[in-house]
């Protein structure tokens, strides 16, 4: 994540009540520290959590709740920042992959693994990917300015993308979200 990201993502999250201490007397830490700390350990790997923490003055038992806040916040924000095309954005997206070849195009689609420092304690064997390391996998869906107009995370890391992609809202309501002969790009995994 660059610094303009982060400082935008900071900044969006501090408009959240969540980050609001209901105790005037105990303020929450920055949003910025929270931030930085569920990504420092939601996506950092060999982090030293000891002396993370000591470097962001954040106490041990702070984690799940940053984790938690954090999430949270950003689940709120998920209907503004992801959502389906407009009628102008699905004709512009279909009119970029046109050029390409790929007429009738609205998106692409496809899977990634997001590797997990610890095995969940509920059936952890779900969640080993090909690489016979923990993981969650997430598939996106984007239009042509690489702008997401779907998401599904959270699913066992031995999920294979084709079974995400026949869960998903895309391939469930494509009859509503589609005309004619629309589609989206993917690789043979989907």
């Amino acid at each position: 994540m660059t610094k303009d990201v982060f400082d935008l993502l900071t900044a969006k999250l501090s408009l959240n009540p969540r980050f609001m201490s209901a105790n005037k007397s105990k303020p929450q830490k920055p949003v910025d520290v929270q931030l930085a700390t569920f990504l420092m350990f939601n996506g950092g790997t060999n982090t030293n959590c000891d002396s993370l923490l000591l470097r962001l003055g954040v106490a041990k038992g702070l984690v799940i709740n940053y984790r938690d806040c954090v999430v949270a916040a950003v689940e709120d924000m998920r209907d503004e920042v992801i959502r389906w095309l407009s009628d102008a954005e699905k004709k512009a997206t279909k009119a970029h992959f046109a050029k390409f070849g790929f007429p009738d195009c609205v998106g692409v689609v496809d899977g990634s693994l997001i590797s997990l420092l610890y095995w969940p304690s509920d059936d952890p064997m779900a969640y080993r990917t090909r690489q016979k390391s923990a993981g969650i996998n997430i598939q996106v869906t984007c239009d042509h300015n690489e702008r997401i107009i779907h998401l599904d995370i959270g699913w066992p890391g031995s999920q294979p993308d084709v079974t995400i992609w026949k869960q998903s809202r895309p391939m469930r309501d494509r009859a509503t979200l589609l005309t004619g002969e629309e589609h989206f790009l993917h690789d043979k995994g989907v």
